[in-house]
C-alpha cells in the first residue's frame, strides 16, 4: 500500500474509532488514538496524574504510526491533553480533537465524559424519515451562525438547539448539517 493510501486509510480508521463511544469504569477509560509516527514520545496528562508525562505513555503501534493507551485511575469529570515529544526532542502539549467535552476558551483541556443515554425516537419522528420524502439540508457552522449579544460567547448547544431547529423549520429546510470549522 503506498503511503499516501495508508495515511488516508489510518485517517478514516482513527475518525471511526474516536468516534465509538468510549468505555469508561471506576478504573479505566480508553483514550483517543493519536496519530504521530514521528513522535519520539506520547502521553495522556491529566487530573489523574497530576500532569505527569511519565506516567501514562501511549504504546506506538509502529507499523501504522498510532499511539493509544487505556488510562487506569481516569475518572468522568477530569480534565487531560496529550504530550507529544517530537521528531527534534520538543515538549508540546495539545488538546483531544475528538473528545466529547472541552474547557471553554481560553483554557484548552479537553474532559473526560460518558456518552447521554439513548433517546427514544418517538413514531412520528420514525415515520418523517422516509427515504422518498424531498431533502433540502441547511448546513451551519455553529460558532459563527450566532452568538449572545452581549458578549459575543458561543451559545452552548441547547441554546443552538432551541434557536436553530425552528430556525431551519420556518425556513423550509429538513435536517441542519453542521459545518467544520
Amino acid at each position: 500500500m503506498s503511503g499516501c493510501c495508508r495515511k488516508a486509510r489510518i485517517c478514516v480508521l482513527m475518525k471511526r474509532w474516536a468516534r465509538m463511544p468510549i468505555p469508561w469504569t471506576a478504573w479505566s477509560v480508553r483514550v483517543s488514538p493519536v496519530w504521530a509516527p514521528n513522535a519520539r514520545r506520547v502521553s495522556v496528562v491529566g487530573q489523574f496524574n497530576y500532569w505527569d508525562g511519565r506516567r501514562h505513555p501511549m504504546r506506538l503501534r509502529k507499523e501504522s504510526g498510532i499511539w493509544e493507551l487505556f488510562v487506569p485511575g481516569a475518572l468522568n469529570g477530569q480534565l487531560y491533553k496529550f504530550e507529544l515529544i517530537d521528531a527534534h526532542g520538543n515538549l508540546r502539549v495539545k488538546s483531544d480533537p475528538y473528545a466529547f467535552e472541552a474547557q471553554m476558551r481560553p483554557e484548552s483541556a479537553s474532559l473526560i465524559c460518558g456518552l447521554p443515554e439513548k433517546v427514544a425516537q418517538p413514531p412520528e419522528r420514525k415515520q418523517a424519515n422516509q427515504f422518498d420524502a424531498p431533502i433540502s439540508i441547511y448546513e451551519v457552522h455553529l460558532g459563527s451562525w450566532r452568538r449572545h449579544t452581549d458578549n459575543n460567547f458561543w451559545l452552548s448547544y441547547r441554546e443552538l438547539a432551541d434557536q436553530l431547529v425552528p430556525y431551519a423549520k420556518w425556513m423550509g429546510f429538513t435536517p441542519p448539517r453542521t459545518a467544520a470549522g
